[in-house]
């Protein structure tokens, strides 16, 4: 998830900063708006010259255009650490100034320009290197210079990088844990170490259909994943295993498809996908009967697939025309039908600021919104009407911060709006401010990516039954996972229970329990997770979410719900006689999701 990316980046760059950095663009495929004659062909700026004279032939240049633009394709996808620009050192430095470096793993429409924005060029005398300052990753490096009758000269673009695993920045979780040196965690721990006993392999129980997952957080474009075998014994316990991939988490994800199958791994071994595949899961299932599964590492290359998450949406509008004009027709995914008679675009009746509206269902950073006008007729209909983003639904989200405004649309083309600042908005509207006037949209899109996750938890209020002196129940929401020194504990009786009131109803996307490190870390095992709205037998009868199995010593796990799960209280509810629960840490992801139905 998000909120772990700062730290893997430091990782990845630790890493990366053991060889020489390498120039990916010296590898890479250059293309630019157009050419200026033969001095200033697009791959002049990355042969690995940075003569800065244009008659030499090293640079590259564009006619006088608007907007013009330079690309370079790395031909995969990388985390991009550094980017150096030379710049022509004859004359004309100032052409540059203002220009944009972009960084994405997407051409589009508008040939990679819409990727997110990584620097700006205030001026260059001759060379500068720009060093990202978070976390950036994509296939296209472009230089784009906003503006009318614009030169671009580049007379060198070296991109620094490397391969990204994205596992790394993933959560990982598996059927069983044998014990505290086997965590599921371990296999994405960025370390290949085969021997067991130094702690860097995940572990399971013998048991029937073992499997290990790991949550990448988001969709991701899958190229390859590469597995790391035990080495110090018991190669063969992983002949068979099957790696599967995609988006459910029916029967743990183990339905999802398959992408490959193990036959026999002595080491290490790397499996290529021969075609693009997608999904936030992966997994490694071993079917049959009494069988162990140890991953000493599990890396998975690939990036964020690109998600329009209009689609995930709920449309609505100010009112509709017909039956061909329903609102949610412009969530529809289909961009290309843009004649009414096809049911494939929205309209209102003729009204008094006429608006359309989609809400995301929950909060994003909104990083670019494209709109499809109607195409058999009627374009003006878009003409001037605000485009609105934002969090709140006051006036029908018809007051949220105006981003930009729809000037002439002709009909049946799209256009593209990019936001260079981060905009957080759960709610996307097209607002027409006029008297008599209908609304038209073929299709609304809308690119961005989710808001860090929040521990619920931590604004919560913390109860159990029968508290320990030294384990009081706020214990589990302090923030903290020391597994010795913060921990609840209940004294010994009848079904012990623990629970966070979270003060609201949320839906729950994961709980995260960290066991007891210093002893009795069996006391959680078969422990029930409750989430639900009722306090009856003190919550205690809430609907079942998830079961925690044995847990090793000083762990997290996190526990995804298989269906939607929504409640105000999450117990962790102990059932049997003579129990004393235990643990260190309960956290709680999801969202506020305001009644709307999904």
């Amino acid at each position: 998830m998000k909120k772990y990316i700062p730290v893997v980046f430091l990782l990845l760059v630790k890493t990366a900063s053991a060889s020489s950095p390498l120039n990916l663009a010296l590898s890479g495929e250059a293309t630019q708006i157009d050419t200026f004659n033969y001095f200033g062909e697009a791959s002049h700026a990355i042969d690995g010259n940075r003569d800065s004279v244009y008659s030499r032939k090293s640079c590259s240049r564009t006619y006088k255009n608007t907007n013009p633009w330079w690309r370079v394709d790395l031909r995969d996808n990388y985390v991009i650490t550094h980017i150096t620009i030379v710049n022509r050192g004859d004359c004309c430095q100032e052409r540059l100034d203002g220009a944009q470096i972009r960084v994405g793993n997407y051409l589009n429409k508008n040939n990679g320009n819409d990727n997110p924005i990584v620097a700006n060029i205030s001026h260059i005398a001759t060379m500068e290197t720009f060093t990202m300052s978070g976390y950036v990753e994509g296939r296209y490096v472009n230089v784009l210079v906003p503006g009318t009758s614009k030169y671009l000269t580049l007379c060198e673009v070296e991109v620094y990088g490397f391969k990204g695993n994205v596992a790394l920045r993933g959560k990982a979780t598996q059927i069983d844990t044998y014990n505290e040196l086997g965590a599921a965690s371990n296999a994405i721990d960025g370390n290949w170490e085969s021997i067991y006993y130094k702690n860097s392999c995940s572990h399971t129980f013998t048991t029937t259909n073992p499997w290990w997952r790991v949550d990448l957080g988001d969709i991701h474009v899958i190229t390859s994943i590469t597995i790391v075998n035990r080495g110090d014994c018991c190669h063969e316990r992983l002949d068979g295993a099957e790696i599967r991939v995609g988006n459910s988490l029916d029967n743990n994800g183990n339905d999802n498809p398959m992408v490959a199958r193990i036959s026999h791994i002595r080491s290490s071994q790397t499996f290529t996908m021969s075609e693009p595949v997608e999904g936030r899961y992966v997994n490694v299932f071993l079917p049959g009967a009494d069988k162990y599964l140890t991953l000493c590492e599990v890396e998975v290359y690939g990036f964020k697939a690109k998600v329009n998450l209009a689609r995930r949406g709920k449309a609505t509008q100010i009112d509709t025309l017909d039956s061909l004009g329903a609102a949610s027709n412009a969530i529809d995914g289909k961009p290309e039908s843009t004649n009414y008679d096809d049911s494939s675009c929205s309209q209102t009746f003729t009204i008094i600021n006429p608006w359309w509206r989609v809400d995301l269902l929950k909060t994003y950073i909104i990083s670019s919104i494209i709109i499809t006008n109607r195409g058999d007729c009627c374009s003006s209909s878009l003409e001037y009407a605000d485009l609105r983003v934002g969090t709140s639904s006051a006036n029908n989200g018809n007051d949220n911060p105006l981003v930009d405004w729809i000037w002439e649309l002709p009909e049946g083309k799209s256009k593209t709006f990019t936001f260079s600042e981060p905009l957080k908005a759960r709610y996307v509207n097209v607002f027409q401010q006029t008297l008599d006037k209908f609304l038209n949209i073929c299709e609304v899109e809308v690119y961005g990516y989710e808001v860090e996750p929040v521990n619920l938890a931590l604004g919560g209020e913390a109860a159990q039954s029968g508290a320990d002196e030294f384990g009081p129940a706020s214990h589990a929401i302090d923030g903290n996972r020391n597994s010795t020194n913060s921990c609840i504990q209940t004294t010994t009786s009848t079904n012990s229970w623990w629970r966070v009131d979270l003060k609201d109803t949320y839906v729950i996307t994961s709980v995260t329990v960290t066991s007891r490190g210093d002893c009795c870390h069996d006391n959680i095992k078969g422990a029930e997770i409750r989430v639900g709205n009722s306090l009856q037998n003190n919550g205690n009868d809430n609907p079942l979410m998830a079961t925690i199995p044995r847990m090793p010593k000083g762990i997290s796990e996190t526990f995804s719900p298989s269906e939607r799960v929504e409640g105000r209280f999450v117990n962790v509810f102990l059932p049997g006689t003579g129990k004393k629960l235990t643990f260190c840490e309960v956290e709680v992801y999801g969202y506020k999701d305001d009644g709307v139905e999904t």
